[in-house]
């Protein structure tokens, strides 16, 4: 992450999970976004509901 002098690590951290998904990585659980990038996972919860919330990301609910 950049820190600079006007960065919001907020929208770093969104940005960041943001470019975890790709054509070949396309899913990811909560819990596997939150290892990964090492955020606690309430963070990665918050912010993917916002990212959702502006249709960026798509939740899938797991049927098994």
């Amino acid at each position: 992450m950049n820190n600079g002098k006007y960065a919001v690590s907020s929208v770093e951290k969104a940005l960041t999970l943001l470019g975890s998904f790709s054509q070949t990585v396309s899913q990811w659980t909560l819990s596997d976004l939150a290892r990964e990038h090492k955020f606690p996972k309430s963070t990665v919860h918050n912010l993917l509901k916002t990212l959702q919330a502006f249709d960026l990301v798509l939740k899938i609910e797991c049927t098994d």
